[in-house]
């Protein structure tokens, strides 16, 4: 067996060369993160903003939700009774679908039920979390949001 001297050095071209590649990666991976593109690619296809008429009520909801399924059996009726309904009707969406729904939100809804108000281009004006409670206090709520839609723009 042949006897390992340990006062062996390292050639002399080993660090500049170490230090080289470092700075190589440094650069390949900055430019990387300059050319990959900042939004996320997603594998699902765009979906187009649902048009309408006149603004919509969007109800996030889920079926495992007790609070709507109160607001559907109780406050619902009553609401596309109104004459608000009529300005801004509802329309359900469950929450795991709403990437798939195409209305354009400020933020990703993460509770049930959420109420979105959205314009005639499917553009979110405002938001409800929860059901306001009170008699009439859901519809006093969405008259308050079609109040920030510009005059002429709503429908």
């Amino acid at each position: 067996m042949q006897q390992i001297d340990e006062d062996v050095e390292a050639p002399t071209w080993i660090m500049p060369l170490a230090a080289a590649l470092v700075v190589l990666f440094a650069m390949l991976s900055a430019t990387f993160l300059l050319l990959t593109p900042s939004t996320p690619v997603s594998d699902e296809p765009e979906v187009e903003a649902p048009r309408s008429t006149r603004p919509n009520v969007i109800v996030f909801e889920s079926e495992s939700c007790s609070w709507c399924k109160r607001f559907r059996s109780s406050v619902a009726p009553r609401y596309e009774l109104s004459a608000t309904d009529a300005k801004a009707p509802l329309r359900y969406v469950d929450i795991s679908a709403q990437r798939q729904s195409g209305y354009r939100l400020s933020s990703r809804v993460t509770t049930t039920p959420t109420f979105v108000l959205v314009d005639t281009m499917g553009r979110e004006v405002g938001r409800l979390n929860g059901v306001p409670m009170g008699r009439g206090e859901f519809e006093k709520e969405i008259e308050r949001l079609l109040e920030k839609i510009p005059a002429g723009s709503a429908g």
